[in-house]
C-alpha cells in the first residue's frame, strides 16, 4: 500500500505533546510493512539530524519551510480572529500551517494517482484534502481531539475565565466548521470512545474508529523500584491556557493542603509555560526545566498528580507516567480512554475530580506502599497489553486498507 501521511508538524518520539509521538510511532510501523511518504513542514528548532532520521522510516520524505506567524494577544486581536473565523470557516491555529506550496506539491500527486490513500495526523492538516479527493482515493482524518468537543468542555467547567465570551462565540463557529471537515473524509479516527462519542454527535455518516494512543516502552521503561517518600510530580500537556488553570488548582489549592499532613511533600512542576514560573518561589515547589529528561524525573517521583480540565484524546502524560510504573491521581479527562478502574478493570491509577478527592488520594499513596506497588504493577500491565505501537498500528492500517470495488476487480482478472 502506498501511503502519504500528511503531517505539518514534524514527527519525533520525543516530543511531550500528541502530534509528533503518535505520527511518528505510527509512521514507523507502517513503514515495515508498506510504502510512507511524510509531507512536513521545517521548523528552526528541527535539527537536520532529526530529520536524516526520519528519512529512514519512510520511502519518502517531503519538507516544505515554515514560518508560523505568533499569535498576538489583546482584545482587538482577538476579534479580528474571531472575525476570521467567522468569515473563513478555518480556526487560525489551522491557517497557520497552511503552506501552499505544500498544497500545490500534494494537489500534483493526487493527480498522477501517486498514492492508495492519504492520512491527515491530526484536524490541523485537514485543510490539504478537497471535498471531491474522496471519489478518487481513500481519505483518513486522524483526530487527536474534538476541538468543538474540548471547547464545549472547557465551557461547561464551573470556573469562570475571561476568554469565556470568546469561546461561547467559537462554540457554533467550531461545531461548524469540525462538521464540514469531517464530511471531506472517507473514513474518521479518534483516540478514545468518548471522542468519537462527540465526532458522531457531529452527525456525520463517516465511519469514527477508535484507535488508542500508545508507549515506547524503551524510551518509557519500567522501573525496578519504588522511591517513596513525598515527591510529586506534574507534567504539563498542551496549552497555556488549560496548563494555567491546572497549575493554579494544584498549587493554590491542593499542594498546601497536603502539605499540611505531609511537611516534607516536594512538588515539581515539569513543561509548564514562563508565565508560570513564579509558583517555584513557593516553598516545596520546584520548576523544573523542559531540558529535564522526562523518564529521569518520572522515574524518581511518589506520585504523579494530573488535574486535567481541557481537550479530549487520550493524554501521553498519563500513558508515561504508567509504563514507567509512577502511581496516578488523575482527572476524567488525564484517564480519558483508559480502563483504570470499576467492576471490570484492575485499580491502575486513581481518580480525582474534586480537592478533598485529590487529597485523600495523593494522601493514601503516600503512607501506603503496598497501594502504590497494586498501582504500579496494574499499570505496567495495562500499557503493556493495550498500548502497543506495534498493535495499534496494525488497527490503523485496517482503516487505511482501501476497499476494492468487486466489479473493478473482475475486470482486472478477465
Amino acid at each position: 500500500m502506498r501511503i502519504l501521511m500528511i503531517s505539518a508538524v514534524l514527527p519525533s518520539p520525543y516530543a511531550q505533546t500528541s502530534i509528533p509521538t503518535r505520527t511518528f510511532n505510527l509512521m514507523k510501523n507502517l513503514s515495515e510493512r508498506h510504502e510512507v511518504t511524510l509531507v512536513a513542514q521545517h521548523y528552526q528548532m528541527a535539527k537536520d539530524s532529526h530529520i536524516e532520521t526520519l528519512r529512514q522510516w519512510v520511502e519518502d520524505l517531503v519538507i516544505f519551510p515554515h514560518h508560523q506567524q505568533l499569535s498576538r494577544r489583546g482584545i482587538v486581536n482577538r476579534a479580528k480572529r474571531l472575525g476570521q473565523l467567522l468569515k473563513e470557516g478555518t480556526p487560525k491555529s489551522t491557517l497557520s500551517y497552511y503552506s501552499p506550496q505544500m498544497q500545490q506539491w500534494i494537489d500534483e500527486k493526487v493527480a498522477e494517482k501517486v498514492f492508495d490513500v492519504i492520512t491527515c495526523e491530526h484536524s490541523i492538516n485537514e485543510i490539504y484534502v478537497r471535498p471531491e479527493w474522496q471519489n478518487k482515493i481513500k481519505t483518513i482524518i486522524n483526530i487527536h481531539g474534538s476541538i468543538y468537543g474540548t471547547c464545549q468542555k472547557f465551557l461547561e467547567r464551573p470556573t469562570t475565565t475571561k476568554k469565556t465570551i470568546r469561546e461561547q462565540l467559537n462554540l457554533p463557529l467550531l461545531k461548524r466548521y469540525e462538521q464540514n471537515y469531517c464530511s471531506k473524509f472517507s473514513a474518521l479516527v479518534t483516540t478514545t470512545i468518548e471522542d468519537q462519542q462527540q465526532i458522531k454527535a457531529l452527525d456525520t455518516e463517516k465511519p469514527v474508529t477508535v484507535i488508542p494512543n500508545g508507549i515506547d516502552l524503551k524510551l518509557y521503561p519500567t522501573r525496578t523500584y519504588d522511591p517513596g517518600g513525598y515527591q510529586l510530580i506534574y507534567v504539563s500537556h498542551q496549552e497555556e491556557l488549560a496548563v494555567t488553570d491546572e497549575v493554579n488548582f494544584l498549587c493554590q489549592s491542593v499542594f498546601p493542603e497536603v502539605k499540611k499532613r505531609y511537611p516534607e511533600i516536594n512538588l515539581k512542576l515539569l513543561g509548564i509555560p514562563a508565565s508560570l514560573s513564579s509558583w517555584g518561589e513557593i516553598s516545596g515547589i520546584e520548576v523544573v526545566p523542559t531540558e529535564f529528561s522526562l523518564q529521569q524525573m518520572l522515574t524518581v517521583s511518589t506520585v504523579c498528580v494530573l488535574p486535567i480540565q481541557a481537550g479530549l484524546g487520550m493524554k501521553f502524560a498519563t500513558l508515561r507516567a504508567m509504563a514507567i510504573g509512577v502511581p496516578v491521581v488523575g482527572s476524567d479527562r488525564a484517564l480519558e480512554g483508559l480502563n483504570v478502574d470499576g467492576a471490570t478493570a484492575n485499580l491502575a491509577a486513581m481518580r480525582a475530580n474534586r480537592l478533598e478527592e485529590y487529597i485523600y488520594a495523593i494522601g493514601r499513596l503516600f503512607q501506603d506502599p503496598q497501594l502504590r506497588q497494586r498501582l504500579s504493577q496494574n499499570a505496567t500491565a495495562l500499557v503493556a497489553k493495550n498500548h502497543n505501537w506495534s498493535k495499534i498500528a496494525q488497527q490503523y492500517e485496517k482503516v487505511l486498507t482501501p476497499v476494492i470495488n468487486s466489479q473493478e476487480t473482475m475486470r482486472s482478472l478477465s
